[in-house]
């Protein structure tokens, strides 16, 4: 069985500005098909709205303002 790695990054809403720092983590198995993204801990004021194992079709939605945004590591 295979390992997590875990990271951290920052989450910014392009429209307010409002940012805060996600925990998120990945498969580390040589020979899987795709990284098998998760997101361990979102900050207060932010929302998952379509969570996929691809880390580029995954999106948040700032509580604030209502925008949602593709999760982006910055």
């Amino acid at each position: 069985m295979a390992t997590r790695d875990f990271s951290t990054a920052t989450v910014v809403c392009p429209k307010c500005g409002k940012e805060g720092v996600v925990e998120v983590s990945t498969s580390d198995h040589p020979y899987a098909k795709h990284d098998d993204f998760r997101i361990e801990r979102l900050p207060d004021g932010f929302v998952v709205r379509k969570l996929s194992k691809w880390q580029h079709e995954t999106r948040y939605e700032c509580v604030n303002c209502g925008v949602q945004a593709p999760y982006r590591s910055v």
